[in-house]
């Protein structure tokens, strides 16, 4: 049985036993948007902690309580970058991390951008218009890490949205 180590109203963690423990959300889902715009990919800038490193990212964030997945991702695309957009084709989804975290990702695609603010969330370093070819390279290289961007990528290759020579 696990031990409830931390509790808050959104989250607790349990410790399994010396060596482990896992995160249980209370909303356990979360959006992320692989937004292309003539061959380039949205991405955030942001510093994350627990790995002590900037990092690029697809925009994307947790859903309020009850709020409808694709309105969430609407919402996290505008706060994190700016940008809205019309069209929102859903990918699927994938636990974030499944040994450590209840949380399951739901992906969503975009080839449609308007922007409308310079505003954006106060976590966010920069937002980037990478060139796809840079996104493969960077990914093959190790420069980026983010297994969520790159599963979101293979979505979108398989369902025939993006090609890897864009």
């Amino acid at each position: 049985m696990a031990d409830i180590i931390f509790e808050h109203p959104k989250r607790k963690i349990y410790r399994l036993n010396e060596s482990e423990c896992y995160l249980e959300e209370k909303e356990p889902a979360s959006v992320l948007i692989l937004a292309i715009d003539q061959g380039r990919l949205l991405v955030v800038e942001q510093y994350r902690m627990p790995v002590d490193a900037v990092t690029f990212e697809l925009p994307g964030g947790g859903l309020n309580l009850n709020e409808d997945r694709t309105v969430a991702a609407r919402r996290e695309l505008l706060e994190e970058t700016g940008y809205t957009s019309d069209k929102l084709v859903y990918l699927g989804q994938s636990y974030s991390c499944a040994f450590m975290s209840n949380e399951v990702i739901h992906f969503y695609f975009t080839d449609r951008l308007a922007f409308v603010s310079n505003s954006t969330d106060k976590d966010i370093l920069n937002v980037h218009f990478v060139p796809l070819k840079k996104v493969y390279h960077n990914i093959l290289e190790g420069i980026w890490k983010n297994s969520a961007l790159v599963h979101a990528l293979f979505l979108a290759e398989g369902k025939g949205l993006v090609k890897k020579s864009d």
